[in-house]
Order: C-alpha cells, then sequence, then structure tokens
C-alpha cells in the first residue's frame, strides 16, 4: 500500500498540475485518443485473458488454423474454469499490465496520468477488499489466523543445546486495524477511480483529483443571436448575452 499510494501521489500531482495550467490542459488524454495515439496496448489487455474467456463462454470454440473447433466443449470448460480465468486476470493485471502501462507513464506523464491513476485506483482498490475478506476470516476464525513463534534458549548444559519457544496466533486487536484499513482504503481507492470516468470518457469533463469540491477549469463565452443575425431580445448589438 505503501509503494502505491506513493505513485498514486505522483500521478495525482502530475494530473492536477497539467489540468490547471492552460498549455498543457488539452494534453491528458481521454480513453479514444489513448487508442488512436496507442494502438499497441490492444495486445497488453490480451494477456488478461477476458477476451479467450468471452469467446468460449459464447461458444466459439478455438481458433486452430482459422478454423473453430470444440466450441461446446469450449463453452462448459470457460464456466468451469472461470475461477482460474478471474485469478490469472488479477496476477496479471497487478503483475504484468500495471508495470508495463507505469513504463509508458514514464515515457509519457502527461497524456497518461489520467489513465493511469484510473487504473492504480482499481488495483488499489482491489488490494483492500482483498484484505477487508482476510481479515474478517481472521475474525471469523482463530486457527485461520497467522502464526507468530517465541524462542529462548533454555539450556543449561552447554554441551546439550536447548531451544524453547512457544507460538501465538494474530491477535483480535490486529486483526480489527487490518479490517478498517482494508475497507478505508478500498473506498478512497474506488472513489478516485470513479472520479476519472468523466475525464476518460471526454477529456473536457475532467476535475481535479486532489479538490473535492467542484471548480471551473474552463470558462466559455455564452454568445447566440436570432435567426437572422439579430441580437436576442432585451439585448444591443454587441452586448453580451450572459455579461452580467
Amino acid at each position: 500500500f505503501l509503494y502505491m499510494s506513493i505513485i498514486m501521489w505522483i500521478m495525482v500531482v502530475v494530473h492536477d498540475w497539467a489540468l490547471i495550467t492552460p498549455t498543457n490542459r488539452n494534453f491528458v488524454l481521454d480513453l479514444q485518443t489513448i487508442r488512436r495515439q496507442f494502438p499497441c496496448w490492444k495486445k497488453v489487455w490480451i494477456l488478461l485473458g477476458f477476451r479467450c474467456w468471452k469467446r468460449l463462454a459464447r461458444g466459439k470454440g478455438c481458433l486452430v488454423r482459422e478454423r473453430r473447433c470444440c466450441p461446446k466443449a469450449g463453452r462448459i470448460f470457460a464456466y468451469v474454469a472461470a475461477p482460474l480465468f478471474i485469478a490469472w486476470g488479477f496476477l496479471s493485471f497487478n503483475l504484468i499490465v500495471m508495470p508495463i502501462i507505469s513504463l509508458f507513464f514514464v515515457c509519457h506523464p502527461v497524456k497518461l496520468s489520467r489513465l493511469v491513476i484510473f487504473l492504480n485506483s482499481l488495483a488499489t482498490g482491489v488490494l483492500g477488499v482483498a484484505l477487508t475478506v482476510t481479515s474478517i476470516v481472521f475474525l471469523a476464525d482463530v486457527n485461520e489466523r497467522q502464526q507468530y513463534a517465541v524462542t529462548w534458549d533454555s539450556s543449561t548444559d552447554p554441551l546439550t543445546p536447548c531451544v524453547c519457544g512457544c507460538v501465538y496466533p494474530l491477535s483480535s486487536g490486529q486483526c480489527w486495524t487490518l479490517l478498517f484499513i482494508g475497507v478505508l482504503v478500498a473506498y478512497k481507492a474506488f472513489t478516485l477511480a470513479f472520479r476519472c470516468l468523466k475525464g476518460l470518457r471526454r477529456s473536457n469533463w475532467a476535475n481535479l483529483m486532489s479538490v473535492l469540491f467542484p471548480i471551473p477549469l474552463s470558462v466559455y463565452e455564452v454568445f447566440w443571436t436570432q435567426p437572422d443575425g439579430q441580437p436576442i431580445q432585451f439585448r444591443k448589438p454587441g452586448e453580451p448575452v450572459q455579461g452580467e
């Protein structure tokens, strides 16, 4: 969590700094622009295995020499092996996809800052949920808790060494602390991820990540006329529509 929090802080600083700068505001990309400028990322998402599972679940089978093979068996295998696909997607997302995207972020910090914040928030939130579930299991069953040992030398004769020890499970207080940490981390991470969605859909809808209340980043002039080009009612030629 410490490592991911430091990376998150760097990403948020880069994103908000670029967003409040008029010259760099339009360089923070949304999803459509990222797909156009980084087409190679499609190959990275294939590593998650979701596309393969989706193809098997729809009964399209495996592609062998441009032919679809075993559609029915593939559908059964997709539903039976769904937990394995989920575990593989979780591991590949955290161990393969995130390091690759972080390398892209080092090369293009401003362009990819919003997307990397979103992905890092999702990864942090999933780890927070995992910590929460583990803590609940520890609280429900003492035998499932991690064991710690305390050892000491109790030998009286130097020629016959004797080492004694006691095993202690993780205390309930520590389990409650881990539970609260997991809930708080998951809540904050998913909240930050949801704040990125508007900016990922359209770059001009973006908002600051470090400020929770809305701040107008751009002000546009309201100007319209009648169909014949004359000013609207109660306005004179050259008078702004909402100048107050």
